[in-house]
């Protein structure tokens, strides 16, 4: 892994910070804030983003800030931008295809909470992006071990690594993974586009 030595982590600590902020100010399960199946999300549509920052009991709120760490520690150096725009758009936008992937394949559920999906959308786009340059093995593998273990969750049904109040969604892992490697090729598919091409003049070229 290759890693410049001003990196650090400074938007995933802020996202970290922001979710133990909501636990400690509003506990567990604020109701005007969690994704609700009950309530159309054009009419109260912060919950798209907000429902990813609160927990449903002091354990939860532990686990997914532990792994928000490791995850942004890991990746956010390959993800951010100078001023950290492509690491919110990256998270603003899969937020949303998250919460509209589970309202739409796991209908039986009615609530979501919580960080899990936004962990696996860094690690999505976190590998690919380490995909791309040398030197980043060991983040391709973890990234690898992730989409394994989220693959068995699927067959099982059942969350690995997981045990909170609210039963947990193996979706959401998914749709974050997904969400996550398909924005990171958009935008490096943007990037390459946007890239001077070399033009062969009359005088040149080869037979």
């Amino acid at each position: 892994m290759h890693y410049n030595a001003k990196c650090t982590m400074p938007h995933t600590l802020t996202l970290a910070i922001a979710a133990t902020l909501l636990y400690w100010l509003l506990g567990a399960v604020p109701e005007s804030l969690i994704l609700d199946r009950s309530i159309p999300w054009y009419t109260e549509p912060w919950r798209l983003w907000a429902a990813h920052l609160t927990h449903s009991d002091l354990g939860h709120l532990t686990r997914d800030v532990a792994g928000l760490l490791l995850v942004g520690w890991l990746y956010e150096p390959l993800i951010v931008d100078g001023m950290g725009r492509r690491y919110w758009i990256l998270l603003g936008g899969g937020a949303v295809l998250i919460d509209l992937a589970v309202l739409t394949f796991v209908p039986e559920l009615d609530r979501y909470c919580g960080l899990s999906g936004l962990i696996n959308l860094l690690i999505g786009a976190g590998t690919l992006a380490a995909f791309a340059k040398p030197g980043n093995l060991v983040l391709v593998c973890f990234g690898l071990l992730v989409l394994v273990k989220v693959i068995y969750e699927q067959f099982s049904g059942d969350a690995l690594l997981t045990n909170a109040d609210w039963p947990a969604v193996p979706e959401a892992h998914l749709a974050g993974l997904i969400a996550g490697a398909v924005i990171q090729a958009a935008r490096a598919g943007m990037l390459l586009s946007r890239r001077p091409r070399c033009h062969l003049g009359a005088s040149g070229g080869s037979d």
